[in-house]
This record gives structure tokens, C-alpha cells and sequence, in this order.
């Protein structure tokens, strides 16, 4: 879910609505007080009905969404309201107003096409449906007062939820049934990856099981040798893989075969430079010594199960039901913060299942994400963590780390290589060969950026202007650069992407790159104002004066 959204987040975060469910509360207070007081027939004119929207009353597309659900009676219509408001309120802060905005008015298209493709009469009866399954999907395990009195953690609610909607779609004829399932488009759109990964996984991991079914025993021996010799005559390391970071190779692997490895690592290093390929890479040489395709599909990101079928501890085999498997966490809010439910929901899971693993990984991506909340709700495992259990901890920088996790972890530093390795192991990986000299200079052997600029075609243009941008600063035309930045005058992400690019190519340049355009005083200027424009934009300047102010600063000596 998070790539395409921030694509779309990056491109364009600005039409967000703020504020939206707070229009929307006070839009159905509106209508419900003229239907109670005014007008009883007010509903009939702002509904969403086909025959009216195809007599041009388009306005309904939107007004239908200020009639509350009712349940029959007036007590019902507040609680509607008051719910639109919690759940609306709550949504809209953990996901940012563009996210929100996205996800209600998917919620709307969906309603409206239902109408128009099926005529049946539309409510905001699944609208209300989506809110309410977003946020059971986002805070499930906190807890309301069902009632104002009886207290009830939230994924009963959403399963409530789920059942009633699957009910409503059973029991709908045909043209119903496809109205319950366009009205819905929100839950598909943000909602359905998600949910289809884990059923692949689920299926993936059946399948294993099935197809080792008759080798159990014999793979169940050859397993418990592995993880309980202290050297392995000939070690197969995932992590081998990595380029450069020869010390940190070196000492996971002496935790490894002296099986004195710490229950929680912290790997840190800048983006780019694989601080997550390194930890799945550490999780497969953890759980999977002897490689394999469990072990490949961890380091593709795909996180995977191992069963043992037979036997007994003391017979050298592995006991039924024992489970190996990686979990990964990442974040879901705005900007990729950590929801303290998926905090809960991971300990609560390996808690409940820790009698059955021999071995478990657990990744956390960019935990200086974390909040002070999330991180205590992290702390209550990380101090008394179950058997076997492994924390695999990413993050950009360890000052953004908060204190009480660091001093929990082992750290490691994951160091660039230099630009001729890099461009020698993206060649190895299908960059061509003038691209991965350039960008590995450009990126000073970042090899994960160096590898999505090169893929990325959106990517790939940015750069380029980023090259154009250190073009005309060496040249100091400003017109030229004014040109450039003009499409960015409203993409505030937009401009401080580029931007950033435009420091990699000046800092090269800096560093006497013969490919970067700008070389000398004129690459530490450029350097230098490219640095003070994002600070600039990240401050909430209007993005036209800053890069107009750019624009100008390039063309003096």
C-alpha cells in the first residue's frame, strides 16, 4: 500500500482537504436539523439517485454524503454522527489529510458508480462501513466503551463490521451485490495488497509444507545440527551477499557459530545504503543456516515460515509443531510513523505463539519513526523477549533513534562502499555500465539508490534535471534554472526530491567527479544553496519564492 500512496502523496499531497470530517459532521448536523425542524423532504433533494444525476442534478455526487446513516430514530442519527466524527477525527490524524482525502473520496467515486452501473439507491450506509474497517485496520487492538459502558477492543468492531457488510452482500440480488462491492473501492484500493500478500503467503507457506512433508524428519535433523554446532565447516552466509561492511560480516557471523548472538541488532545507515537488506539478510543466516528458498524469499522481503513435523529434542530431532519465521513491521502513518496497534498486535503474537518457535526474526524498518508511545509498547517485549526471538532493528541515523531503544541494541554502522564497487554490483545486477559509473559517483556508493534511480524511470527524469540544474549553475544561468524549477512552484515534495539530487551531483562535483557538470567554488556554491533551499521548503516556505530565490542566487559569482 505505501509505495503507490506516496507516489501519489509526493505528487499531490497539496490537494488535500483539511479539516475534511469536520465538514462532513457538520454538513449531516446541517441536514439532519433542517429535516427535523425545517423540511422532512430535505433528503430527497441532495440523495444520490441515478434518474435524478442523469437529469443533470450532478450535485448529488457529493451532497448524498451529508445525510447521516440513520437507524431509525434519533438517537441513532447522533451516535452515526459522533462515530463519523471519532473515526473520521482519528484517520485523519495518522494518515495526513491527503491519505484521508484519498481513501473518503475513493469511498465516494465507488458509491457513485454503484448508482449509476446498478441503480440502486445509495446511502452513506458503506461509506460509514469503510471508516469503520480502516480504523478496526489501524487500531486494533484499542479498546472502546461499547455503549459508553462495556469495553471492547476495536477488531471486534471491525469484524462486526466485516460480517455485516458480508451479510448485506449474501442476502442483496445481483445488482446489489455488485453496488456493495463498488462501494467498497476505498477498502480494495488501500486495503486489498495488503490482504492478498498475506493470503499468498499463507499459501506459499502451505505449499512448503506439503512439498516437505515426506522429507520432514531428515530436514528436521539437519536443521537442529546446524543451529546447534558452533562452527559450521563451510558457512553459507546470506549476508555475504552485501557488499563492503566486512566488520559487521565479521562479527555476526562469530555470534552465529558461537550461538552468542544478542536478541536485538540495530543497524544504521543512511538511505540506500541497506540497512534492511542487511538485517533480512541476517534473519535468513538466523533462521535458515542452510540457505534455500526460504532463506531467497526472506531477502526478496517475503517473510516465510519453516515447520518441523517429527520427533523429539532429545532423539536430535525437531519437535512437532515447531515454527521458524520472520515478521516484518513497518510504518503506517503519516510519513511512515508507528501505529502503537501494530507495536501490540506484533508482541501479542509472538507472545501467544512462543511455545511453538524454535527460531523468530523480527524486523522493524526505521524505527526512529517511533514515537514515544509506540517505543515503550516495543520495550515491553525487547526487555523480556521470548525464546529464540531475534529484533532486526533499521534506522537512518542513531541520534533520530530514541535513547531507551538504543541502549537495548547491539548497533552496527552500515557503511557506503566506494563508487567502483558499487558500479560493479549494479552492472552485476542489470545496470548498464555507463549509468552505474555515473550514479554511483553521484550517490558515493549508496548502492539501494544508486539501483532505484536506475530502474525508476520518474526517478531516472530527476536526475537528469538534476544534471541540467548543475548545468546551468556552472554556467550561472539562472534563466535556465528558473525554467527548470517552474513546474515545482506547487510540488513542495516535488522540489525538495529534486533538490536533493542537485546536492549529490554538486558534492560529487565537489569531490572532483569528472561526470558531475559543476566542479570547484561554483560545486560548493551550488552545494551550498541547494542545502539552505530545503531547509527552506521543509519550513513551510512557499516553494515559488524559494525556488525563485534559488533561481536568482545561481546566476552570481
Amino acid at each position: 500500500m505505501n509505495n503507490w500512496l506516496n507516489k501519489l502523496e509526493r505528487k499531490y499531497g497539496r490537494f488535500g482537504i483539511p479539516n475534511l470530517t469536520n465538514i462532513l459532521v457538520a454538513g449531516q448536523i446541517l441536514v439532519f436539523a433542517i429535516e427535523l425542524f425545517i423540511d422532512r423532504t430535505i433528503t430527497a433533494w441532495v440523495g444520490l439517485n441515478r434518474f435524478f444525476l442523469l437529469q443533470g442534478q450532478i450535485w448529488r455526487a457529493i451532497t448524498f454524503v451529508f445525510i447521516p446513516f440513520s437507524g431509525g430514530s434519533i438517537l441513532s442519527v447522533v451516535l452515526g454522527i459522533y462515530f463519523t466524527w471519532f473515526v473520521g477525527t482519528a484517520l485523519e490524524k495518522e494518515w495526513g489529510d491527503f491519505r484521508y482525502t484519498l481513501y473518503f473520496l475513493l469511498g465516494m467515486v465507488g458509491t457513485v458508480l454503484a448508482c449509476l452501473l446498478t441503480g440502486v439507491t445509495a446511502s452513506t450506509y458503506c461509506l460509514s462501513l469503510s471508516l469503520l474497517l480502516a480504523f478496526a485496520m489501524l487500531y486494533p487492538e484499542v479498546q472502546l466503551l461499547l455503549f459508553f459502558v462495556i469495553p471492547i477492543r476495536v477488531k471486534y468492531f471491525g469484524f462486526f463490521a466485516a460480517a455485516l457488510w458480508v451479510f448485506s452482500f449474501l442476502s442483496a440480488p445481483l445488482a446489489g451485490k455488485l453496488s456493495y462491492l463498488l462501494s467498497m473501492l476505498n477498502v480494495w484500493a488501500f486495503f486489498g495488497p495488503m490482504a492478498y500478500r498475506s493470503v499468498r503467503a499463507w499459501i506459499r507457506r502451505e505449499q512448503w509444507k506439503r512439498k516437505n512433508r515426506n522429507h520432514a524428519q531428515s530436514n528436521a535433523e539437519g536443521i537442529l545440527n546446524r543451529l546447534t554446532s558452533h562452527k559450521r565447516s563451510t558457512p553459507i552466509m546470506m549476508l555475504d551477499r552485501m557488499e563492503g561492511n566486512a566488520e559487521l560480516k565479521t562479527s555476526v557471523h562469530q555470534m552465529l557459530a558461537s550461538r552468542r548472538l544478542t536478541h536485538s541488532v540495530l543497524l544504521v545507515g543512511e538511505e540506500g545504503l541497506g540497512a534492511g537488506f542487511a538485517a533480512r539478510c541476517i534473519a535468513a543466516d538466523y533462521l535458515y543456516p542452510a540457505g534455500g528458498a526460504p532463506a531467497e524469499a526472506l531477502l526478496r522481503g517475503e517473510c516465510c515460515r519453516a515447520v518441523g513435523k517429527a520427533g523429539k529434542r532429545d532423539s536430535g530431532q525437531i519437535e512437532t509443531g515447531i515454527v521458524r519465521e520472520a515478521i516484518s513491521v513497518e510504518g503506517m502513518g503519516a510519513g511512515g510513523r508507528y501505529l502503537v496497534s501494530q507495536v501490540t498486535a506484533m508482541r501479542s503474537e509472538i507472545f501467544n505463539t512462543s511455545l511453538s518457535a524454535e527460531g523468530r526474526a523480527v524486523l522493524l524498518y526505521h524505527v526512529e519513526r517511533m514515537n514515544e508511545e509506540s517505543a515503550n509498547a516495543l520495550l515491553k517485549v525487547m526487555e523480556e523477549p521470548p525464546e529464540g526471538v531475534l529484533f532486526l532493528l533499521t534506522a537512518d541515523s542513531l541520534a533520530g533513534v530514541l535513547p531507551t531503544i538504543r541502549s537495548r541494541c547491539v548497533s552496527f554502522a552500515i557503511a557506503p562502499v566506494s563508487p567502483a564497487d558499487c558500479a560493479r554490483y549494479c552492472t552485476a545486477h542489470g545496470v548498464d555500465k555507463k549509468t552505474a559509473a555515473l550514479y554511483s559517483e553521484l550517490f558515493d556508493g549508496h548502492i539501494g539508490t544508486v539501483l532505484t534511480a536506475a530502474r525508476d524511470k520518474a526517478r531516472t527524469e530527476q536526475v537528469d534535471k538534476a544534471m541540467e540544474l548543475a548545468r546551468a549553475a556552472q554556467a550561472g544561468d539562472s534563466y535556465t534554472a528558473a525554467v527548470l524549477l517552474a513546474p515545482y512552484e506547487k510540488d513542495k515534495a516535488g522540489a525538495a526530491a529534486l533538490l536533493r539530487d542537485l546536492r549529490a551531483v554538486a558534492a560529487a562535483g565537489l569531490q572532483g567527479s569528472p561526470h558531475a557538470p559543476v566542479q570547484g567554488q561554483q560545486a560548493q556554491r551550488t552545494l551550498r544553496l541547494a542545502e539552505a533551499a530545503i531547509q527552506r521548503l521543509g519550513a513551510q516556505v512557499n516553494p515559488k519564492i524559494v525556488l525563485t530565490v534559488f533561481a536568482a542566487r545561481l546566476a552570481h559569482a
